[in-house]
């Protein structure tokens, strides 16, 4: 379940603005249960990103590192990197597979390019992509910029996609 954080910051302004009517019992009421939907809805929506990478699930953190370190050493001029479909995602396909060398002087937009051919998806649908801190890429930065700035302990960079901007919570 993903919540989108505007709902969570109207619910915190309405809560706000009707603690500040007066002692209304009514209003009073009424921004306690919407402090109680906040609540339930910040907890539903807190979702540790590690969780959703299925590589990282099925892969121990020492094998992905041995991985990263053979990888980079065997290809220097390449980026290892694990593009998984996101888990709220029902309608895009999953890759044949998800483990990706790409060229460091390729554009992130290029990778992208790549991936959509291989997922065979009409131009037509919209396909979105979340690095693992919850920030999206620039289609014009170099994949050893990508590299550089997104890789994780084991050396490898962590993707999701998505058909639908469902990325809205932390």
């Amino acid at each position: 379940m993903y919540i989108n954080n505007n709902i969570i910051l109207y619910y915190n302004i309405i809560i706000y603005m009707l603690s500040n009517i007066g002692n209304n019992q009514v209003s009073n009421k009424i921004a306690e249960g919407l402090s109680g939907i906040n609540h339930f809805i910040q907890d539903k929506s807190k979702v540790n990103l590690n969780e959703k990478y299925l590589y990282k699930n099925r892969v121990s953190l020492e094998e992905r590192i041995n991985e990263g370190k053979k990888l980079k050493e065997r290809y220097p001029e390449k980026t290892s990197v694990i593009c998984e479909r996101s888990p709220s995602e029902k309608r895009l396909q999953n890759l044949d597979k998800n483990k990706y060398l790409v060229p460091n002087d390729l554009t992130f937009g290029q990778f992208k390019y790549v991936i959509r051919k291989r997922m065979k998806v009409d131009s037509s649908v919209a396909i979105f992509f979340l690095y693992h801190d919850n920030t999206l890429p620039l289609d014009s930065m170099l994949m050893s910029q990508v590299y550089e700035d997104k890789k994780e302990e084991d050396g490898l960079v962590y993707i999701l996609y998505s058909s639908e901007n469902t990325y809205g919570t932390n």
